[in-house]
């Protein structure tokens, strides 16, 4: 049920839990419920006001690329003792 919902959902609007489960063809409380999982875990989330009834997805966090690591003490007295230059 979480999938069909999470898939009804749009990410610019929210959308009211009575209609998603009009569309899906689906009881109002089950679909309630889905959309309560979605928010726990993350992928969606209730506008700012207190109303629990609409929701929509989540925009995905854009990952940033890693850096790459700084040689660490091992790495320095590896240079150090052959020789080796940065």
């Amino acid at each position: 049920m979480t999938a069909e919902v999470l898939a009804a959902l749009d990410i610019v609007r929210f959308r009211p839990t009575l209609e998603i489960a009009e569309e899906l063809n689906e009881i109002p409380w089950d679909v309630a419920r889905a959309a309560r999982k979605l928010v726990d875990g993350g992928l969606a989330e209730y506008p700012a006001d207190a109303q629990r009834d609409r929701l929509r997805k989540r925009p995905m966090q854009e990952s940033k690329p890693e850096k790459p690591r700084k040689g660490g003490f091992l790495d320095w007295m590896r240079r150090l003792l052959l020789g080796e230059t940065k």
